[in-house]
């Protein structure tokens, strides 16, 4: 038996990548477990499907904050609130910066469908 993951998923837009993912962890093909999503347009679509599927969203807005790093903190902070292990940016527009990247070594995947580096991602990458 596999272990399932504690995931979140990060995206910014219409969620069709969060909504492949949602269908492909309730159909068996991704032994995970869908924790928390990560959005920080507050109008995106994606949190309309999060809360169709029963995931809890967590919507920010980085002009909130003064840095990228409180931003990024208080993200963190969502996802150890949710237990979540790794991290799946699906058309998350936003680079990942040091706090996150610390805190999931080797943990986030990027499925953007942009060519890299082309669209300026920074990620590690995992064998899930």
């Amino acid at each position: 038996m596999f272990m399932k993951h504690k995931i979140a998923v990060f995206a910014s837009g219409n969620g069709s990548n969060f909504q492949a993912i949602i269908d492909n962890i309730n159909s068996g093909k991704i032994a995970a477990e869908a924790r928390l999503l990560v959005c920080d347009q507050p109008g995106a679509y994606v949190i309309e499907r999060a809360r169709a599927a029963a995931v809890p969203a967590f919507v920010i807005s980085r002009k909130d904050f003064d840095s990228k790093q409180a931003f990024e903190t208080a993200i963190l902070e969502a996802c150890k609130a949710h237990d979540v292990d790794d991290i799946f940016l699906a058309g998350y527009m936003r680079i990942i910066g040091r706090t996150l990247l610390n805190a999931y070594p080797h943990r986030i995947v990027n499925i953007h469908p942009s060519l890299l580096p082309f669209s300026r991602a920074r990620c590690h990458w995992t064998g899930l």
